[in-house]
């Protein structure tokens, strides 16, 4: 028993300092794509401190019903949008970060923000996930 415990005592360091520490990156990292996991490291080695992604929010309106009009199809989308991005969009800007431009059909806000602001947007339960900011284009006949 004896020789268990110094071959444990031999092999286990004595210095807690020598445990390592906790990881840096937030919990909800797992909301932020990778490519902007990457774009974030090198924002905050100063390289360029913002970065450009599209918070994609998770409300969705109640579904239309089968005699609404196409104005007010419209006008539910943008007004759950709007409701639902009002804590992004005031989070945002009250770190002194920019707001590019809001979406209603796909419930999505694109900002051009600091690291720091992109963790707690990710924080925010509304948020389903933050992507780097896209392109679409449409198909040519």
């Amino acid at each position: 028993m004896l020789f268990v415990l110094g071959s444990l005592a031999a092999i286990l360091p004595a210095n807690p300092a020598m445990a390592k520490a906790p990881p840096e990156e937030p919990v909800q990292r797992g909301k932020i794509a990778s490519e902007l996991i990457n774009r974030m490291k090198t924002a905050r080695a100063g390289a360029d401190d913002r970065v450009e992604a599209v918070v994609v929010l998770g409300a969705r309106p109640d579904p239309p019903s089968a005699t609404s009009s196409p104005g007010e199809v419209r006008t539910t989308l943008a007004e759950t949008a709007r409701s639902a991005q009002s804590p992004v969009v005031q989070l945002v800007e009250s770190n002194g970060d920019q707001v590019l431009n809001t979406f209603w059909i796909k419930n999505m806000v694109l900002v051009k923000v600091k690291p720091a602001t992109l963790d707690a947007l990710a924080a925010l339960p509304m948020v389903s996930r933050i992507i780097p900011n896209f392109t679409l284009t449409t198909p040519t006949r």
